[in-house]
């Protein structure tokens, strides 16, 4: 769960900048590689924590999260430029 509300809050600041779809999509991409980082950081951790022990499904599951939570940003945008388009005539 932590790794949705990370993946949401990546898309959020790289959306707030006027970019081109081109720069956005890098900047997505960019984002998902710092999202899977951090996962593979927080299993890496895990060897240094006394009964715990790394799994790649929670690197899997990490990764997901994030995935999702950028989707679900871009979902978000989409439907409030349906209900609030930006040019009112």
């Amino acid at each position: 769960m932590p790794f949705f509300f990370i993946g949401f809050v990546l898309e959020i600041k790289s959306f707030s900048y006027n970019y081109s779809v081109t720069q956005k999509i890098k900047l997505s991409l960019k984002n998902l590689l710092l999202s899977l980082a951090l996962v593979l950081i927080a299993e890496i951790g895990q060897f240094f924590i006394v009964h715990r022990s790394p799994d790649l499904m929670d690197v899997f599951y990490g990764f997901l999260g994030s995935v999702l939570g950028a989707f679900v940003f871009y979902l978000f945008n989409f439907f409030k430029a349906l209900v609030w388009p930006k040019n009112k005539k």
